[in-house]
């Protein structure tokens, strides 16, 4: 149900650099605007970097940066405030940690009602000990955490936050992006063969070097990698190593996934870990066949053998058969795409929007 009076909202996020939490953002900003009963401002805290998705913003979103040279730069506390004050928000959206943070302790500050902080992955790894200390410390100025899967939830609770603070909404995503394309031509070149895709940041959570040692034992096809991080050296000269190189295409950041994903045949995601990965939900609105591994939010999204496979992680020799198998086996092809069809509407982001607000 949504709210029946107009609601000033905020929203608080580091920038808008490549990553799902920040496509995110944007696509919820871009339904916001179509909402009469809202009304909203985006607060970023860095500038914009190179490979910024802020051009994919509407232009009439209100959208204004109060940059942070770190934690304690008492003079952009100041001015967030102020501008927090100004707004006279009634909700308060953070998003990722360090706006997670800062966001918390501004908006209790100047007195917002209602602070909801989403958290976008499963963090086990990837955050220290003082960072868990913060957020479970910071749990007390939020009305609510938002989760977006089932494993996200779980690792929250693991690390002492509390299980009555915590709603799990899934991702949503505009699919009418990603819908109705019919690209034959990437970079110029026609294609030709079956082609993989896999799309993301190349570190170790992700996977790519199990994927693309299963890609060598696969006769046939070519495999986009698309993304950067800081395993690319290591995973250009592995594809080396593996002579795999005149089927391994490393793109780099890129700002037109749908067009990749249209031209794209089959979408791998060998990921370690995830939360909920937007590119998975990139790919269901894209109504690729999809092959992921079995990170604990995978059949959130998708049913084995219906909409998708998974596969074990770390498997080489389960994702190679996988990728063989869909090469090989059109009927399974079919019915896949017909199915992950099927789920598409589910991931739009009006609904996310709409459980969101019902909050």
């Amino acid at each position: 149900m949504l709210l029946n009076k107009m609601k000033r909202i905020l929203i608080i996020i580091n920038n808008f650099g490549v990553g799902g939490a920040e496509r995110l953002i944007i696509d919820d900003a871009n339904e916001l605007l179509k909402r009469s009963d809202v009304d909203f401002k985006i607060i970023t805290l860095k500038n914009e970097g190179k490979d910024s998705l802020a051009e994919q913003l509407n232009k009439n979103v209100k959208w204004e940066c109060v940059h942070f040279n770190d934690f304690f730069d008492i003079k952009s506390w100041f001015l967030l405030c102020r501008q927090i004050k100004n707004f006279d928000s009634d909700i308060l959206f953070t998003h990722l940690w360090f706006s997670n943070t800062i966001g918390r302790i501004s908006g209790k500050l100047v007195g917002v009602s209602e602070i909801i902080s989403f958290e976008h992955n499963v963090y086990d790894s990837l955050k220290t000990r003082k960072m868990f200390f913060v957020d479970w410390v910071l749990q007390l100025l939020s009305n609510k955490i938002i989760a977006v899967s089932n494993a996200v939830k779980k690792s929250l609770v693991k690390h002492k936050i509390r299980e009555n603070k915590i709603k799990v909404i899934l991702n949503g995503i505009d699919v009418s992006r990603y819908q109705n394309l019919n690209i034959t031509v990437l970079d110029g070149e026609q294609k030709k063969d079956f082609t993989f895709v896999y799309i993301g940041r190349l570190i170790y959570q992700k996977g790519v070097d199990i994927l693309l040692r299963a890609f060598a034992s696969v006769k046939n096809g070519k495999l986009l990698v698309v993304g950067d991080g800081v395993e690319r050296d290591s995973l250009v000269k592995l594809s080396k190593e593996l002579k795999i190189t005149d089927r391994v295409k490393f793109l780099g950041i890129r700002k037109d996934i749908p067009e990749i994903l249209s031209y794209a045949d089959c979408f791998i995601l060998p990921s370690r870990y995830e939360g909920l990965p937007m590119v998975l939900l990139e790919a269901v609105a894209s109504h690729k066949i999809i092959i992921i591994s079995d990170f604990e939010s995978a059949t959130e999204v998708i049913n084995n053998g219906e909409n998708g496979l998974i596969v074990i992680k770390n498997n080489v020799v389960q994702l190679a058969s996988s990728a063989s198998l869909i090469l090989e086996d059109g009927e399974l092809r079919d019915k896949l795409r017909i199915g992950v069809f099927n789920i598409s509407k589910c991931i739009s982001i009006e609904n996310h929007i709409n459980r969101v607000l019902s909050l």
